[in-house]
């Protein structure tokens, strides 16, 4: 089998991979895009120890199950590979069962390869017409729908966005949804260019200036920075008791002056992934369109060279892992 593979040290293009065998209650799915995002960068920093196969932001179609039904049809997964059987899960709390892998970020093989398996009970049918590269953005679009799932907040709300990365962007195009007000702080000029183009009611200023005296504090705050100071930039612009919403992860660990965080009553919410269901009904009717933020669809040997750019000038790519 084709596909890239991690050994902990350097990501490879091989051909020689084994092809996933899979076990009752799972598909086998046939990988036809698969995103590249800054986790699966982070990954050969080191980011949770991972070895394997990485991606988990995909589009598939099922070649194999127990169900026949599902055979043939277009998918999408969950991530998060839950038992369903310990307390935690029992309050449906999923993805925090605290034996869970993660497809190709803990323990789990992921998507940038031909074949994957998955559970059956994560996957999610696509409906006829959705495009196959809008697909695979379906799983970073879900984790921005948590932000306004996991601790609703008022659409009349000012919200200071940081980071010009695509989760940004999908994260901006839920709050323009809610007619949230939304700035952003990013540093590259070609990325904050395409914020400005689709949304053109939002406020960008460079992280170098940052939003002004007038207007530097801020009730939410979104940081989606992907960087290790972002989350010291976001307290610099939050306001006494707003809410943080974090969702950057990297290797590494963070250092910050907690202290601002107590002092000021800032409540710090952590959002990882989201509802898949609503993200596909999204995409499928055009409220949110990712393609403007990506840079190329490329082949599963070129993504080995993009996952090994640790330079930290990360832009959109799809891959195509088979036709």
């Amino acid at each position: 089998m084709k596909g890239i593979h991690f050994d902990g040290t350097t990501m490879r293009y091989r051909t020689d991979l084994p092809e996933p065998v899979r076990t009752a209650g799972e598909a086998l799915i046939r990988v036809r895009y698969a995103g590249v995002c800054r986790t699966d960068r982070e990954i050969a920093r080191g980011y949770m120890r991972f070895t394997g196969i990485p991606g988990h932001e995909f589009i598939g179609t099922v070649v194999e199950t127990d169900d026949p039904s599902l055979v043939g049809a277009s998918v999408t997964g969950d991530i998060n590979l839950a038992c369903h059987d310990c307390p935690t899960c029992a309050q449906g709390r999923y993805h925090h069962c605290p034996t869970r892998t993660t497809l190709g970020i803990f323990r789990k093989d992921g998507v940038m390869a031909e074949y994957a398996t998955l559970p059956a009970r994560n996957l999610y049918v696509l409906p006829e017409g959705l495009s196959p590269v809008h697909g695979a953005f379906i799983e970073p679009l879900a984790a921005a729908l948590e932000i306004v799932s996991v601790r609703p907040f008022a659409p009349e709300l000012s919200v200071l966005v940081i980071g010009d990365g695509i989760l940004s962007y999908l994260i901006v195009g839920v709050l323009s949804l809610r007619g949230n007000a939304v700035t952003l702080i990013g540093k590259h000029d070609d990325k904050m260019r395409i914020f400005g183009e689709r949304y053109p009611r939002i406020s960008l200023r460079s992280h170098r200036d940052g939003v002004g005296d007038d207007r530097s504090r801020f009730p939410v705050v979104v940081e989606a920075s992907g960087t290790p100071g972002g989350f010291s930039l976001a307290l610099d612009h939050i306001e006494p008791l707003g809410t943080l919403f974090a969702k950057s992860t990297f290797a590494g660990a963070l250092t910050v002056d907690f202290n601002r965080v107590v002092v000021d009553e800032i409540t710090v919410i952590g959002t990882r992934c989201g509802p898949f269901a609503p993200a596909i009904e999204l995409l499928a009717q055009g409220l949110v369109d990712p393609l403007p933020f990506v840079e190329a669809v490329i082949s599963l040997e070129e993504a080995a060279r993009v996952l090994s750019d640790l330079s930290g000038t990360y832009k959109k790519y799809v891959v195509e892992c088979t036709r």
